[in-house]
């Protein structure tokens, strides 16, 4: 009897950890499509990327041009396109958010000499097949905005449709939900107190990099929650 409980224990506790390891959502993407100046689509293109917390990563454009960098922590990053024949385009202040997708699409011009093209200017971030409700904030919004910065409850209170909650300034309500329906993630681990639905560690304000809020339309495996998901990721 004694070994079933055991049993039975350890498979709840790794059925949990599965579900935890699921929602984790601490990165964003970079797409785009890759054009020559008559529309036509490029394969072969080499794309690298750098940035503060990326040495260098790269990819190659497919056959239809589409390219795509994944998985690269929050923040703003420098691109670079190169293929033979055609001259280099440089773009700087990517910047790449929380749980988002930013499109980059780029033209490259035929040239025989080897000249660059850098474009300088922060692109804005658009995910055009996502559904979802959220809000993000970035690094200089947490440093800047003018609010207390007591727990980082004052910071997602501060997207549309979250309230505090009256009685405690440890629990908040999204779009009418109740304080035990929302979801907890501190870079990547779900820190939901079970029965209460509070956050039980309260990280720094100082040492968050960006705040992600989904109000709607939360992804699947997320799951069990009706509430919103505070997504949070420290520096």
């Amino acid at each position: 009897m004694r070994r079933a409980l055991v049993g039975l224990f350890c498979l709840v506790t790794l059925l949990t950890g599965a579900g935890s390891a699921l929602a984790q959502r601490t990165t964003g993407d970079i797409i785009g499509v890759i054009r020559d100046d008559s529309g036509a689509v490029l394969p072969g293109v080499a794309v690298t990327v750098k940035g503060e917390k990326i040495v260098g990563q790269a990819t190659t454009s497919g056959a239809q041009g589409l390219y795509r960098l994944a998985a690269l922590p929050p923040g703003t990053y420098e691109l670079v396109f190169t293929l033979a024949g055609f001259g280099t385009q440089r773009r700087s202040l990517v910047k790449v958010s929380l749980g988002a997708t930013t499109e980059e699409n780029v033209s490259l011009k035929v040239s025989q000499l080897a000249e660059e093209v850098t474009v300088v200017g922060e692109s804005p971030v658009m995910d055009s097949s996502s559904t979802q409700v959220s809000t993000t904030y970035d690094r200089d919004w947490v440093q800047n905005a003018p609010l207390r910065r007591f727990t980082f409850f004052d910071l997602i209170n501060a997207a549309p449709g979250v309230n505090q909650n009256t009685s405690t300034s440890s629990r908040s309500t999204s779009l009418g939900s109740n304080t035990d329906e929302n979801s907890y993630q501190l870079d990547g681990t779900d820190f939901t107190a079970p029965f209460t639905g509070a956050a039980w560690p309260w990280p720094n304000t100082d040492a968050i990099e960006e705040i992600e809020v989904l109000s709607l339309g939360a992804p699947a495996e997320y799951g069990n929650m009706q509430g919103a998901v505070f997504n949070v990721v420290t520096r």
